[in-house]
């Protein structure tokens, strides 16, 4: 079930961000060792994790996760290894909470808490701690 979408302002956060081209198939084995890469260089830092790992979906495409593996920090990091410094910038969203599984998602019609279903537009996708942001141009 996915909830109407809110619209929100969401204010530009910092974060420290692996990013991977991986395929389908391969993506249990890259997420453990890019979230343990973060961890390890934001705490060494002192600067993080200051919130729930998040994941940036650059290009959207059958077979191929093309993302960023993300950890909002209180501080710009000093690069390190794979780690990079990043910014999700303040943009105009559109905010649902989804309890459904992930695979739900990524049907092209989702359903609402009403029962109804309606074509989903996700040019990117924004996940993390249970909930989904999905930005378009047409929100603004």
């Amino acid at each position: 079930m996915i909830e109407p979408p809110q619209l929100a302002n969401s204010a530009a956060q910092l974060h420290a961000v692996i990013a991977l081209v991986v395929p389908r198939t391969e993506i249990q084995h890259a997420m453990a060792p890019a979230i343990s890469e973060i961890i390890a260089a934001v705490t060494t830092q002192g600067v993080g994790p200051s919130g729930p790992l998040f994941t940036y979906h650059i290009k959207m495409e059958p077979g191929i996760f093309n993302f960023e593996v993300c950890f909002p920090v209180r501080a710009a990091i000093v690069p390190t290894g794979r780690v990079q410094r990043g910014t999700l910038p303040a943009a105009r969203v559109a905010r649902t909470v989804s309890t459904a599984r992930m695979r739900a998602l990524v049907s092209p019609r989702a359903s609402s808490n009403d029962g109804s279903t309606a074509p989903v537009t996700r040019p990117r996708l924004i996940c993390g701690s249970g909930i989904s942001s999905a930005r378009t141009a047409a929100m603004m």
